[in-house]
C-alpha cells in the first residue's frame, strides 16, 4: 500500500523494516516513500508513470485527430520500478521537475550481472560506399552516445565494412573484429550462406551477433 505516512507514525512496522528483516515492496514512487527507501524502511517502489499520463495522452490525442491514428482500447503507459539502485536518480527527478530522462536500470546494482565499464560493438554494413548504410550508422553513433550518457557505461560504435558489395571481403571483416575481441556485432550480411561460418565462429568466442537489413 502506498506509504503516505510521516516517520514515526507506525513504530512496529518500522521497527520489522530495520531490525527484523522484513521486506517491503511498496505501491508509487513519490519523495515521502523515496524516503523511506534511502533509509532502507522499504526494498522497492513500484509506480505509474505520471508524467507520461500528460504527455503521452497529448501525444495520442492529436494523433488522433490530426492523424487518424487508431488504438487499442487497452494502452499500457509502463511502470517505473525503483530500488537503490536508481531512487537517486528518481529523488533528482522529483526535485527538478524533470522526468524526459530514463530512469537508469532497478536492478545493476543488487547483485545480479553488473553492466561493463566499456562496451564496443561492431557495426557492419554490406558496403562502405552506400550513403543509407551511413544514415543507419549515423543512428547506431547517437544511440551509442545516448547510452553512453544514460548507464554506466562507455558504448562504443566501430563502423567497419568492405568497400563495395563484396561478401569474402566483408567476411574477413567479420573475422578481424572477433579477433579484435568486440563485445557484440551487428552485421547486414552481403550472402546468407557466406557468412553461416563466420556467425558461428563470433558466438563460439562468445560473441553475440544480430543479423539488421538481411540476415543469414
Amino acid at each position: 500500500w502506498p506509504l503516505f505516512a510521516d516517520r514515526g507514525s507506525m513504530p512496529l512496522w518500522e521497527d520489522a523494516a530495520l531490525n527484523k528483516g522484513m521486506v517491503n515492496i511498496v505501491f508509487d514512487t513519490l519523495p515521502v516513500e523515496l524516503e523511506f527507501l534511502q533509509d532502507s524502511y522499504v526494498h522497492g517502489l513500484v509506480g505509474q508513470k505520471y508524467w507520461g499520463w500528460g504527455y503521452d495522452t497529448v501525444q495520442m490525442i492529436y494523433d488522433y485527430i490530426v492523424k487518424g491514428t487508431r488504438y487499442d482500447d487497452w494502452t499500457d503507459s509502463g511502470m517505473d520500478i525503483v530500488t537503490e539502485c536508481n531512487v537517486d536518480a528518481m529523488a533528482d527527478m522529483w526535485a527538478t521537475s524533470d522526468f524526459t530522462k530514463p530512469l537508469p536500470d532497478p536492478y545493476t546494482c543488487l547483485g545480479g550481472a553488473a553492466a561493463p565499464e566499456k562496451l564496443t560493438i561492431a557495426w557492419i554494413p554490406k558496403a562502405l560506399n552506400n550513403p543509407v548504410f551511413e544514415v543507419g550508422r549515423d543512428g547506431a553513433f547517437k544511440k551509442a552516445e545516448e547510452l553512453t550518457d544514460e548507464t554506466g557505461t562507455i558504448v562504443e560504435v566501430m563502423y567497419v565494412g568492405s568497400v563495395a558489395y563484396d561478401a569474402a571481403e566483408q567476411a574477413s571483416v567479420v573475422e578481424d573484429v572477433i579477433d579484435r575481441g568486440v563485445d557484440a556485432i551487428g552485421i547486414s550480411c552481403n550472402e546468407h550462406t557466406a557468412f553461416e561460418d563466420p556467425i558461428i565462429t563470433a558466438v563460439a568466442a562468445g560473441i553475440p551477433v544480430m543479423g539488421w537489413d538481411s540476415d543469414s
